[in-house]
């Protein structure tokens, strides 16, 4: 009988902290800078060997317009803190938040555990920032 997983490899969905840690390990091997951002599948050949993921939709698009002049800078925070338990609640793990590069939000994201998500500006108009709000 002919081993399927060899020929192709098998998609499944990530089950533990220890699926999500060997992903990230691989990934990280690989040394081509691809990152893995909220993987919920790994991509597996024969034994078990890693060789790739997916994030199927597992990070959802937090976009926001905060007024120029009506915004204080403690309404920002309570109102980004107010999303984000929204999402938490939704069963949310992720976000993405475009942002634009003379959004005065720009510099305070990093305040609130945003990483640049780097790879996915391309337009150069805005930046994506991510953050995990739960973990696995």
């Amino acid at each position: 009988m002919i081993d399927a997983s060899k020929l192709c490899p098998w998609l499944r969905r990530i089950q533990s902290a220890e699926d999500l840690l060997r992903v990230q390990q691989a990934a990280a091997k690989d040394g081509t800078g691809h990152s893995v951002l909220a993987p919920t599948h790994v991509l597996e050949r024969g034994d078990r060997v890693i060789v790739g993921a997916a994030s199927i939709n597992a990070v959802t698009v937090l976009h926001a317009w905060f007024h120029t002049h009506e915004m204080r800078p403690r309404d920002t925070a309570c109102s980004i803190n107010q999303m984000e338990n929204v999402a938490a609640n939704l069963g949310i793990r992720h976000v993405l938040v475009p942002c634009g590069t003379t959004s005065p939000i720009r510099d305070v994201l990093p305040h609130f555990q945003y990483a640049k998500a780097d790879g996915f500006n391309k337009a150069g108009l805005f930046e994506w920032w991510h953050k995990a709000i739960r973990d696995f």
